[in-house]
């Protein structure tokens, strides 16, 4: 995954000053490979850059996005910019574990023990009405 990464930035033709993987972060079985980004480029290799992001066959996010023009500018360099992309995907012991039986009471639950289970609803009859 971080090589795709740095391949599509190589690709958009960024000019990458830093790529510095964090450790991976979990919230409800979906674990984020956060990755700290620093390129310099222009505006439009960057706006492709962030396209090629929104296409990919997973969930990633940019935050924490700085840009800033450069002093010195060439046709390929005029901004630089700092940003946090993260990746997610999901926790491969989460989905191997079997999931724990839902609590009675709770919606798609068994009834507790001893308890008549939920009478189905009354089907809905529709009448015409005469003009």
């Amino acid at each position: 995954m971080l090589q795709g990464l740095q391949d599509n930035a190589k690709d958009s033709k960024l000019i990458v000053m830093r790529f510095t993987p964090r450790d991976d972060t979990t919230q409800n079985s979906i674990q984020a490979k956060p990755v700290e980004i620093e390129v310099d480029a222009n505006f439009n290799n960057l706006r492709a850059f962030y396209d090629k992001m929104a296409k990919l066959p997973r969930i990633v996010s940019i935050s924490d996005f700085k840009i800033n023009q450069l002093d010195k500018q060439t046709a390929e360099k005029t901004i630089h910019a700092m940003f946090v992309l993260k990746a997610y995907y999901a926790d491969p012991e989460a989905l191997t574990k079997p999931a724990a039986p839902a609590k009675p009471g709770t919606p798609g639950a068994p009834p507790a023990a001893g308890q008549p289970a939920p009478a189905a609803p009354a089907p809905v009859v529709q009448t015409p009405v005469a003009k």
